[in-house]
């Protein structure tokens, strides 16, 4: 029994300690990351660089699609850096790339450019959907006048 302990055990730690994907993907799940939304005001507070920061996390573009005031608040701060005669080339091209992020994210834009992909990627895997169904498909429903119907 002792010698049988000590082979499962060496086998365990032999299979930890190797490059082995499920065993990384099942460490790597973090159940807190639904309740470590990025707040408003933390938004409104923010420096440009930490706006670029928050900028990694899905919840930093929801906030700002639900609340406009926030999002015309943070584009106004992310311009007047980009004003700044002594920001950085490397720092003005990051705040360039996050106002266009929020603006694609926050409004059906991101929506349409995502739609295009999926049709870019059905071109290459051949699921693409017949001809009639492709402006419906590229098109957000967001956009459609509300008396029309999407078939």
């Amino acid at each position: 029994m002792k010698r049988t302990m000590t082979v499962v055990l060496v086998a365990f730690v032999a299979l930890s300690l190797t490059a082995c994907d499920g065993l990384d993907r099942l460490l790597q799940v973090n159940m807190f990351s639904p309740f470590a939304g990025i707040s408003a005001s933390a938004i409104e507070e923010a420096t440009p660089a930490e706006l670029v920061e928050m900028s990694g996390s899905d919840s930093f573009y929801d906030k700002l699609a639900e609340e406009p005031t926030l999002k015309d608040s943070v584009l106004v701060t992310i311009k007047a850096a980009m004003d700044d005669p002594t920001t950085p080339p490397a720092d003005y091209q990051e705040l360039a790339v996050l106002a266009a992020s929020i603006e694609l994210q926050t409004s059906p834009a991101g929506e349409l450019v995502n739609n295009v992909g999926d049709i870019i990627n059905g071109l290459k895997t051949g699921t693409t959907p017949a001809l009639d169904m492709l402006i419906t498909s590229i098109i957000p429903e967001s956009v459609w006048p509300e008396d029309e119907a999407l078939n």
